[in-house]
Formats: structure tokens, sequence, C-alpha cells
């Protein structure tokens, strides 16, 4: 009777997991289109069998697991593509914003206005005493400021937004953290077999993260995982998990920087993200665009001190000079050099000498002694560094009590002591493109007798923001000075053809000499290419982004013919134990009967 029993048995195990292999396959089908689901399966085996009388019998079958089809290198590599594609989209969106401010399509761009207020200089030089030029020129100047000061809101507020964005996505990547340390504890509560779907979920959610930062993963021998993001920063520690943050830095226009905090303690990474789309939006913001900005700020620094040098040389309709055409004054700064900052030295009788880092300052004149030192201008040499330094050369050569004086608009006063100093001299070289003596003809006075002379430094940053008219032309059209002397007046018009030929000239830029044209077409060249070459590098990375997608179906993605073929199959065994069954109960029917 023991060998029937275990037909039985065998029977009703063979209903059992062939019941439980339909329901798989059911849940694969019911999931063909849900993201991120595994395709599972299950693992039969034989059943461990009955020895009676020496024999072995069968007791059937047993699910010895429940699996899902998953290939970790398919999801690293799918994990790795969407981080790329998502890091240039995010990138190329903002560009192809950007080259948008840039427009020149129909001739009414910064290189119109450009071209536009030289040639209204010319035509000032044409009919010097005339006011109807003076006042076009006037609105030239005011159309040429305004562009400049709305390309410099534009990509400022282009920043402001991406601040936006890095908010967002920051709580995006808090959420997720959360959500996958809240997973790690239900597959660890689950027990083997029973975590499939949170395995799923987990995973699902760690490809989102992965579309914001870079980040690897670590699984640890009770399932969990262990999330790092960036270069090596914890972000889940199994349970356990850190939050993003941001704060203002004021050394960058109080854009956001990103922050750490885990356990109460919170660090500065801003530098340690390097993937995803935040990091392409803190590369966009902090790199790029501050890459236009500074060229932008170049161009209008340029334009004001190029126009200033021979504005300030010539005479107005009211017989004065020493006239700017642009407030200067509002570019005074403290900042550091820097490899590209160009500084403007200017004393009060309006001559001018400009200083950059690489340049050597050499201090010569008399206080009780000779003078005759030089100052190197570094990367961080300021305003400060630098009147410090020259304090310490004229009270080395006089009675130690005379004083440099940095001014609130950015101006260097030097006063004298006991001793007044005589023929104090400033000569530049090195980088700079002017290589002259800057001199003081009269002797700064001892303090208290007569008024001190001062530098002043310009620094361009900001200067397209802040470029605007000088009071003494704003609104007044006789103050434009166009004539190169005083005897010329009102039809002197040398200075007008000199301000008109800096259209054409050459102008010393950073980058290389070249005209104003010349060096704003760069500045279109170098964001048309940054936005085709972001827009290009986004295109390839979501076409590797959809093959590893299509990669990771084949591997681990529902088939709908295969789950077809699954549910015959084991249909076809579930009705062949129902008539095992059936066939036994007759058989086991017919004993009884012959036994009676």
């Amino acid at each position: 009777m023991a060998s029937n029993f275990t037909v039985f048995e065998s029977a009703v195990s063979a209903l059992s997991v062939n019941s439980q292999a339909l329901s798989v396959a059911s849940q694969n089908i019911a999931n063909v289109n849900t993201t991120g689901y595994s395709r599972q399966y299950v693992v039969m085996k034989s059943r461990t069998p009955q020895t009676t009388g020496g024999h072995e019998l069968g007791r059937g079958v047993e699910v010895a697991d429940i699996r899902r089809v998953y290939d970790n290198f398919a999801e690293i590599r799918l994990r790795d593509a969407q981080e790329s594609k998502a890091r240039y989209e995010a990138t190329s969106g903002v560009l192809k914003q950007v080259e948008s401010y840039f427009n020149e399509v129909g001739g009414n761009g910064l290189a119109k206005y450009t071209s536009d207020l030289f040639n209204s200089f010319h035509e000032v030089g044409t009919d010097p005493a005339n006011t109807n030029p003076r006042l076009d020129l006037l609105n030239k100047a005011d159309i040429m400021i305004d562009r400049f000061n709305d390309l410099a809101t534009k990509l400022e507020q282009a920043k402001t937004l991406i601040d936006g964005d890095i908010i967002n996505s920051v709580n995006d990547i808090n959420n997720l953290a959360q959500e996958i340390a809240e997973l790690n504890l239900k597959v660890q509560s689950s027990g083997e077999g029973a975590d499939l779907t949170f395995r799923d979920q987990r995973n699902a959610k760690i490809n989102e993260l992965a579309q914001y930062i870079d980040i690897s993963v670590v699984e640890t021998s009770d399932n969990v995982l262990q999330i790092y993001a960036g270069d090596g920063i914890q972000l889940v520690n199994g349970v356990n998990y850190g939050q993003f943050d941001t704060e203002p830095n004021v050394s960058n226009n109080n854009h956001l920087d990103l922050l750490y905090v885990y356990g109460g303690v919170e660090s500065n990474i801003s530098t340690r993200i390097n993937g995803g789309s935040l990091y392409g939006l803190t590369e966009v913001r902090d790199t790029l665009i501050t890459n236009y900005q500074n060229q932008l700020d170049e161009m209008a620094g340029r334009i004001i001190v190029e126009v200033n040098d021979l504005h300030s040389n010539g005479y107005n309709l009211t017989g004065s000079n020493l006239v700017e055409f642009f407030d200067e004054d509002a570019l005074a700064t403290d900042t550091a050099a820097g490899t590209t900052l160009l500084t403007d030295l200017k004393d009060s009788n309006g001559a001018h000498l400009r200083i950059k880092a690489g340049d050597t300052i050499t201090v010569t004149g008399t206080v009780t002694g000779a003078m005759n030192s030089t100052i190197t201008v570094a990367s961080g040499t300021t305003l400060t560094s630098l009147a410090a330094s020259l304090q310490a050369i004229i009270r080395a050569a006089g009675d130690n009590t005379e004083t440099v004086t940095v001014l609130g608009d950015g101006s260097l006063e030097v006063t004298a002591g006991g001793v007044a100093v005589t023929n104090l001299q400033l000569t530049i070289t090195g980088k700079t493109a002017f290589n002259t003596a800057f001199d003081y003809p009269t002797p700064i006075a001892i303090a208290g007798t007569g008024a001190s002379d001062t530098l002043t430094v310009t620094d361009f940053t900001g200067a397209s923001s802040l470029i605007a008219l000088d009071s003494a032309v704003d609104g007044t059209p006789n103050g434009i000075a166009a004539s190169g002397s005083s005897d010329d007046l009102p039809g002197g018009n040398s200075i007008a053809v000199q301000l008109a030929a800096l259209q054409n000239g050459l102008v010393s830029f950073d980058s290389g000499d070249t005209t104003f044209a010349g060096f704003y077409g760069n500045i279109l060249a170098t964001i048309g290419s940054d936005s085709r070459s972001y827009a290009n590098r986004a295109e390839f990375s979501a076409q590797v982004s959809r093959q590893a997608q299509l990669q990771r179906e084949q591997i681990s993605g529902v088939s709908l013919e295969e789950e077809q073929l699954n549910l015959i199959k084991y249909q076809s065994a579930f009705q062949a134990a129902s008539r095992l069954i059936s066939v036994a109960s007759e058989i086991l029917q017919r004993l009884v009967e012959l036994g009676q």
C-alpha cells in the first residue's frame, strides 16, 4: 500500500509545484511592461525518495527556489549609460538656451550695436560742432550698453535657474536614498526567496539615482546594498543613509554649493560629484557659463578702457579734458589678479597703466632716501596687498610714517609722513601691453599740506553688467571729446577719428590680439561649438543607453512568447498530475474491492 500512497504524494506535489509555476508565469506576463521588473522562474528538484524493501520509491517534486533573471554587468552598464545620458542632456539643454541669448539673426545683436557705436564716433568726427551726431552717439552707446547688460543678466539668470534645478535634484536624491535604505530593510527582513519584488524595486531606485549622480554599489553578505556617490561618499549604508544639501557660496555670487550630511557631520562635496545630471548642471553653471561671462566681461572692459584712454586725452565742447566716456570707476574692486585679470592704474591726472598677473612693478622716487624696488604681480595679488607692498617700499626710504590707503572707491591714496615723496614713478613690465612709466610730476606733499595722489585699480569682472556712460557725458552731448587740442575747438576731430578707428584696430585681449568684432565672433563660435558638442554627446549617450536597456531587457525582461510556452508546459504537467491522481484512485478502489 505504501507504493500507492507515494503515487498520490508524487501527483499532489506535481499539482502544487506546477500550480506555483503557473503563478510565476502569470506574474511575469502581468509585469511585461513594468520598468525594472526582472523575469522570474521556478527551480524544481526531486523530493527525497522513500525506501521500502530495499527499493527507492519517488515522492514527487518540490520547489527548490524561485529566482529572478538578473545580470549584474548588464545592470552596471545600464546604470553608467543612464548617468552619462542624464549628464549631457542636462548640459545640452542649458547650452541651447544660452545659445539663443546670443542670437545675431536679423542684425540686432551685440556685434551690430558695437559697430554702430564706433560708426557714430565717425559721424561725430565728420561734424564735431554739430549736436545731432553727438546725440546719436549717446543713443547708440546706450543701446550697446543695454545689450551688454541684457546678456549679463540672462547669463546670471540661467545660473539661478540651474540652482533651482540643483535644489530639485538634491530633494530627489534624498528621497531615493531613503527609499533604498527602506528597501534594504525589507530585503533583509523578507528572507531568502521572498524578496524578489523588493530587490527589483530597489534596483529600479538605484537606476533612477544614477541619473542624478555617479554611484557605485556594493552588496553585503546579508543581501543589503551600500551606495557610494562621487569619489566615495557613502550615501546609503544598509538601513542608514546620508542626505545632500545646498548652501550659497558667497565667492560664487551666492550660487549653490553641494553639501553632504551624515551622522550630524556636514561637508562640502561640490567637487566630488563627477557624473549624472547634477554634475552636468554644476559643470555648465560654474565652468561653461562662467567662461562666457568672463569673455563678455573682458570685451566690455576692453571697450571701456580703450575708449576712455583716447577720450580722456581729448577736449570736449566746453574745453575740458581728462573726461571719461564710460564710467570706469564702477569697475574698481579689491579682487585677486588671477591669470586673466587685467587691472587699470590711473593717477589723478588721467594717465593710465594696466597690470595683470605676471607683471613686475618697479617703484622709483625719493623720500629721505632713494627708492628702486619691485613688486611682482601674482594671481593672488589684490588691491589691499598691492597697497601694503607699496607702503613698505616708501616707508623703507622715508621716516616710516608714510601710508598707502585703500579708499572706498577702490583707489590707493599715497600720503607722505614727515618728508615729502618726490618723483614717485611706477614702471610696469611683463605681460601687459602697456610698458610705459607712470609718473607723479608734482611731489606728494607732507601730510596736511596738500592733496594726495591716488591709484585706481579696475577689475573686468562684471564689466558687462556694470558698463555705463560716465556722468560727464551721459545726457550731455557737449561733454563728448572729439578734439585733440583746445585750440581746435569746436571743429577739431582727431580724437573722434581715433575712436572710430578702434572698430578695426587690433586690441590686446588675454587670448591674443584681435578686433572687437573678431573677439565677439570667437565668443559666438565658442558657445556654438560647446552647444553642438554637448548635443552630440547627449545624442550618442542616449543611443548607448537605449542599447544598454535593450541588452538588459533581452536578459531580464519578459518574453510573452516564452511565457506562453511555459503556460502550455505547466498546464500540461498540471493536467497530467490530475490524471495521475484519478488513475491512482481507480487502482486503489479496485484493490479495496479485491480485498473485501
